[in-house]
């Protein structure tokens, strides 16, 4: 049988699983590190799903192993054989894991995770990098229905956006966050340019340009002021 991300991953069917996207973007590369948490209080051991054959499991520590062994193309298709990095998680409430690639421009769109959303993203590497999503259901809907409980997708990037329609801005960082209840009625949008970092970066560079502008004529004026004072002083003693 075919491994692949979305055969495991439908296990997470009926233990509440909960994923964070995160997807920083510079001016070189994309890199996509995503978590997988499951709690083990939500967590069947007995379940499997139809049509596809599923270990049963010990206990979440059996399960995790399970996973982690497996490997996991970071590319959709034949586009290539690289893998995605992978490691455990661990929290207060439950195990997982995280699988990290880095993406440039050009190969981003050909992302594994990326392409579960099909037809329904439009990811565009031209004057502007642009990630358009108009239905997240599509991402997560399987024959079994959808696959997650809850996804937090977290965009983090230097460049400048000029339009986005994340939930939450801060500090560079753009959030959406989908529910098994709002899956339907969710779109995500985020459209930077390339070469140029944020205005809030821009403030920052010019702000500190001036303050050391400003401690340069300082220095220059404080020089001033010491030659005029020893000047003065070696008039006066050569006056007496």
């Amino acid at each position: 049988m075919k491994k692949n991300i979305l055969v495991i991953i439908c296990i997470f069917l009926l233990t509440g699983c909960n994923i964070t996207y995160n997807l920083e973007i510079d001016e070189n590369k994309l890199t996509e590190s995503t978590n997988f948490y499951f709690s083990e209080s939500d967590f069947n051991f007995e379940s499997y799903i139809q049509d596809v054959e599923i270990k049963h499991f010990s206990s979440i520590d059996d399960f995790v192993d399970s996973v982690i062994d497996e490997d996991y193309k970071a590319f959709d298709g034949n586009f290539s054989n690289e893998l995605y990095a992978k490691k455990i998680l661990n929290n207060e409430t439950g195990k997982g894991m995280n699988l990290k690639y880095v993406y440039n421009y050009d190969n981003y769109g050909k992302s594994n995770l990326l392409s579960y959303c099909g037809e329904n993203i439009k990811y565009d590497n031209g004057e502007n990098i642009s990630i358009d999503i108009n239905d997240l259901s599509s991402c997560f809907m399987t024959d079994y229905g959808p696959w997650v409980d809850k996804i937090s997708i977290k965009i983090k990037t230097n460049l400048k956006v000029s339009e986005n329609n994340a939930d939450k801005v801060k500090d560079n960082i753009y959030t959406w966050v989908a529910r098994h209840d709002n899956y339907y009625n969710k779109s995500l949008k985020i459209v930077m340019q390339k070469n140029n970092r944020s205005e809030e970066k821009t403030f920052l560079n010019v702000g500190n340009m001036m303050i050391f502008v400003i401690f340069l004529l300082f220095i220059v004026f404080l020089g001033f002021i010491i030659y005029i004072f020893v000047r003065k002083k070696h008039i006066s003693n050569n006056s007496i």
